[in-house]
Parts: structure tokens; sequence; C-alpha cells
């Protein structure tokens, strides 16, 4: 499927949009990457790796009251499903000396291979009897500008995108899916103008979110029915926003901030999304303070 840059721009801010941030909130995961390229030491890593694998698992949740905190933030965070995080299996794994030097290893890796999932596996007995799904996360968190998150969303995203027939769920996932989706995935970030290795991850993570919202939505519509031309029709054009405004654009936080005097927070996101035309995810009006004291931060209005 040939797609036009310009609508291929449009396709990936409109989806990237519609990203569950209430279940998957992104600076909570930015914020948690930074730190964990840069620890140093191996109860620091475990402590972050575990940190991760609660956000991938979607336990985490934006909270005023929540006792855990990152960068001046406060979440809450839940119990994670034992295939993914279970502390009687995995802590003496994550904080240990063998598994410190590993992840430094991978860190310094400029290359993608998928034979680090077979180490994932064999070398430290993780998730041996799931999906790829988590062991690819975990490659993802220690060097995730030369391994990209992998799920059935956002494969059900290449293979939509690429004329593929569409899999149907995580247990269809092969270790050459994951081959096949690193080579769409960089080749993606190339067409979009994007330098894998120079840009700021928050940029590159919009993609991703896109394609998981794209895929998540082919799932719920199509539900095992094979793909119609009016379901290409709704992902490629119907879905797509008639401005070009989203949460994430400087005109949508100014007016956020320019309604928030004379209004409640969550009726400024509200008023400011309404004149826009922007899709509000569940999280702005939920806890709209959140958001806007780390706009604040980083100098709104301006």
């Amino acid at each position: 499927m040939l797609i036009a840059l310009s609508l291929l721009l449009k396709i990936i801010d409109s989806w990237a949009d519609r990203f569950d941030e209430s279940k998957y909130p992104r600076d909570f995961y930015l914020q948690t990457l930074a730190s964990l390229s840069t620890a140093q030491e191996s109860e620091k890593v475990g402590q972050l790796v575990v940190r991760m694998l609660q956000w991938k698992d979607g336990k985490v949740q934006l909270d005023p009251n929540g006792n855990t905190t990152v960068n001046d933030v406060h979440y809450a965070v839940g119990r994670t499903k034992p295939n993914t995080y279970d502390p009687k299996i995995h802590d003496s794994i994550f904080f240990s000396k063998r598994f410190f030097i590993w992840t430094r290893q991978v860190n310094k890796l400029c290359v993608f291979s998928s034979d680090l999932l077979d180490d994932v596996r064999e070398r430290f007995d993780l998730w041996t009897r799931s999906s790829l799904v988590i062991p690819a996360f975990l490659l993802h968190i220690l060097n995730p500008r030369v391994f990209p998150i992998f799920d059935q969303h956002v494969e059900r995203a290449r293979r939509f995108l690429t004329s593929i027939a569409l899999n149907v769920s995580s247990v269809d996932l092969r270790i050459h899916d994951y081959a096949q989706y690193s080579l769409f995935w960089f080749g993606l970030l190339s067409d979009l103008g994007i330098n894998v290795k120079t840009a700021e991850y928050g940029h590159i993570k919009r993609v991703d979110e896109a394609l998981w919202a794209m895929g998540k939505h082919l799932k719920q519509t199509l539900k095992g029915k094979p793909l119609r031309c009016r379901d290409i029709n709704e992902v490629l054009n119907t879905t797509v926003h008639n401005g070009c405004f989203t949460t994430s654009s400087p005109e949508f936080k100014n007016a956020v901030l320019q309604h928030a005097g004379n209004m409640t927070q969550s009726e400024a996101m509200e008023q400011a999304a309404k004149e826009l035309g922007v899709h509000l995810p569940d999280s702005y009006l939920k806890y709209p303070g959140s958001h806007i004291n780390r706009w604040r931060g980083q100098g709104f209005p301006k």
C-alpha cells in the first residue's frame, strides 16, 4: 500500500492522539526510560526494569495521591500479571550483577538483532512460556533506538499499511515477525524524516503510539472478519482530523491555559479541545492539573 507522505503524516498525527495515555502514561514512560539509560548500579537497573514492566502491563495511572513519583508527578501503581512480572521469580534476576552487565552490553548495541530474544529466554530463563512481546519490550527499554516496541497492535498496523493479512493476537507472533517489523519501523521513521539516532525520543514515541492505536482499532473493528474497502477508507481518511491540532500542539496548550483562568481545569480542557478539534484522552479530563502543571514547567503559555 503506497501512501503519500502528506497523508502518512496526518495518519500518524491523528492516531497518536488516540493512544490510551490514561492506561499508559507517556511522561512516566519517557522519564523512566531516560533514567534507565544512565543507571550505573544493578539495584537501580532492577528497580527501573520493574517500573517499566508495570507500565507495559497497564498498571500505572496518574493519581495525585499515588505513592510513586516520577519527575514530581504522582502515580498509582497496581499489581502486574504474574507472567509479566512476579517478584518471587524475577527479582533475583533483575537485581543481579550478571543481569546488570548484560543490560549494559545491550545498551551499547548499534544494530538490531532478533537473536537477542533467545538470549533473554535462554541466558536468564525469562518468559519462556509466554509470547515474545515482553522479551522484546525488555530489549526496547534497554536500547530504544535499536529495538522498537513490538506487540499484536503495532504488528497489525504494519500488516495493514503493507497490505499483508492481519494477525489476530500476540500468540500469532514469531521472531521473524519482529525482524520484519523492525525493518518496517526504521523505514517508516525514515519516510517521516525522523533520524532515529538523533531525534528526541518523545518524537519517536508518537509514531509508536499511532501504530498501537491504529492496530487496536483494527482489532476492535474487524473482530476476525476480513478487511473491507470501507475499513481501509475509515483508517486512512475518516479518522484523520480536519484540522492539524493535537494535545501536543502548542496552540492547544496555550488555549487550555488561557481558559483555565475563567473556568475549571477540566472545562478548560474541553473548551480548548472543542475549539481546535482535538481528540481528548480520558486522563486530560480526569487529571487535568497534572498536564497543566507539566505544561507550565515547559514554559507555557508562550
